[in-house]
């Protein structure tokens, strides 16, 4: 038997859920609000020349323009593989070569339920006839040593795109590493891709 959602607040974009407290929670006889809202994918995107596509756009949450790497929700019927090639192509008007699954997390541990779906693109080049359907997005491709100076100034708010960079780094260490210290050749993007092969 499927228990009915106390939900006191719904939007197209998240709903707010009630839950009973428990003892074993220690928060006493208050209620508990957590945030319901799809699963989503974030995308750390790597050209053949060892840079790394971001994006510029403008939150209203933060009153601002934003560096960021592609992400979004997955929709329905929809896998976390196809909601990451799909992310990329909106934001980007880029395709991958090959991309992988880095692991899944959370966003806000102590509120939200939502799973984020991390992976790592290589070989990213525009697509042919692309159409960048998301409008007001600026594309821009960075070393990762520009990446880390922008980061270094305590320029970039997207904590959730470090996370998908040091899962990256632990998985392919040999790759991230080269291109971590600023050794941004043509090979470094590619050593994953000839290794596979």
């Amino acid at each position: 038997m499927t228990t009915k959602r106390n939900i006191v607040l719904e939007t197209q974009w998240f709903s707010i859920e009630v839950l009973e407290s428990r003892p074993e929670w220690n928060i006493g006889d208050r209620p508990y609000y957590r945030m319901l809202s799809p699963d989503s994918v974030a995308v750390l995107p790597v050209t053949a020349d060892g840079k790394i596509l971001m994006v510029r756009q403008f939150r209203p949450a933060r009153s601002k323009a934003t560096l960021e790497i592609p992400a979004g929700a997955i929709e329905e019927d929809e896998t976390p593989l196809e909601a990451a090639n799909r992310e990329l192509l909106e934001e980007t008007g880029h395709v991958a070569e090959t991309i992988f699954f880095l692991g899944k997390g959370g966003l806000n541990l102590s509120r939200e339920s939502a799973w984020v779906h991390a992976y790592i693109a290589f070989g990213v080049r525009p697509q042919v006839d692309a159409v960048q359907r998301d409008q007001g997005i600026e594309v821009i491709a960075l070393s990762f040593a520009e990446f880390n100076r922008i980061i270094q100034a305590g320029s970039f708010e997207q904590l959730s795109a470090l996370g998908v960079v040091a899962m990256a780094k632990a998985k392919f260490p040999d790759v991230l590493s080269s291109l971590l210290s600023g050794h941004d050749s043509a090979d470094s993007g590619a050593v994953f891709l000839n290794r596979e092969k």
